[in-house]
């Protein structure tokens, strides 16, 4: 029997048994604290089972986070289904093609870019298949989406690139300690790769200008705290900034990003709030409430600039009116309908 063939099947023979489950049960059980970060790891660990001499270990602990990932998603996620990756190629980038992708990636990511290249034609065979194995998730981001929104793959991205940079910081250290012109150049090649970080923050500094404020004694605050049980179910507009947050009751549909990133069935919902508040048909938004457990309806002007056809009217007409200040209104749902249904 050849030498490869006896190593390659010696591989599949697990050699840290112990290291390869707590491997897999910390990046499982991260699956609901961050998925794209799990995912991320079983890309790199998962490609590495191609070149790496202890595949045993590997494929024991991507199984173990595998199978953890899917009991916690069929766990929590009680209605629609988890998250599933689709083709779609270019990522964020203004073109997307290959010249497009490249770049974007050599915008965002400047100098790194050539001295990741450099520093793959530099290293061993076993280190070329390890860096590529952590940009794995880097391509996976710019062929693959998880949701609609794309963006989330810079979770992807961020993984990689965060990762890789060691070999450049490895590249850096070697140059330092080949003699006095290599040691300039680890100067220039810090400084360069420092430029790069310092327009990010240039960029971070001049977005971050927004500011929100909040008045904790809004009447509405102030009422729910006192005359609803802190088990109530709030709707409102499912917005990032809400003043029906700031209740501490529980909220039909609070922003739903997250949420529908992480695979929860979303629209259900906001199609269930845009029919109680737009549909006009008061015995319609009677029964939404009840199926629902709706116990508040919020109508405030956030509410009628996510819905802009709301119907306060009909609102009016299917649910008692119980707290009104300003332009802001709120009706009694499943809380003081009679049938309840929980």
């Amino acid at each position: 029997m050849p030498d490869w063939t006896r190593d390659f099947r010696a591989s599949f023979a697990p050699q840290d048994v112990r290291g390869a489950v707590f491997v897999g049960l910390i990046v499982g059980l991260g699956t609901f604290w961050n998925g794209a970060l799990m995912i991320a790891a079983l890309l790199i660990l998962g490609s590495a089972i191609v070149w790496s001499s202890r595949r045993g270990d590997l494929l024991i602990t991507c199984a173990i986070a595998t199978i953890l990932a899917l009991v916690e998603a069929r766990f929590f996620i009680t209605s629609g289904k988890g998250v599933g990756p689709h083709y779609q190629f270019g990522f964020i980038a203004e073109t997307p093609s290959i010249r497009g992708l490249a770049v974007y990636f050599v915008t965002l990511l400047g100098f790194l870019v050539p001295v990741l290249a450099v520093t793959m034609l530099m290293l061993r065979p076993r280190g070329r298949w390890f860096l590529a194995s952590l940009l794995v998730p880097l391509v996976f981001a710019s062929t693959f989406a998880f949701t609609p929104d794309v963006a989330v793959n810079h979770k992807f991205v961020n993984a990689s690139v965060r990762i890789a940079s060691l070999f450049a910081a490895m590249l850096v250290v070697w140059l330092y300690d080949e003699g006095r012109i290599a040691r300039a150049g680890a100067v220039v090649l810090v400084f360069l790769l420092t430029v790069t970080g310092a327009v990010d923050m240039i960029s971070l500094w001049n977005f971050n200008q927004e500011k929100r404020t909040h008045d904790l004694g809004d009447p509405f605050i102030a009422w729910a705290h006192k005359e609803t049980s802190p088990h109530a179910v709030f709707a409102s507009a499912p917005i990032y900034h809400n003043r029906a947050y700031l209740t501490g009751r529980k909220s039909y549909l609070g922003l739903p990003y997250w949420a529908e990133s992480a695979g929860y069935d979303v629209p259900p919902r906001l199609n269930a709030l845009r029919r109680m508040y737009e549909g006009g048909n008061p015995d319609e938004i009677r029964g939404i409430v009840l199926k629902e457990g709706i116990d508040y309806a919020v109508v405030d002007d956030s509410v009628r600039r996510y819905f802009p056809r709301t119907n306060e009217a009909a609102i009016g007409k299917a649910l008692p009116l119980v707290f009104s200040s300003g332009t802001t209104h709120v009706y009694a749902g499943a809380a003081a309908l009679p049938n309840r249904a929980r």
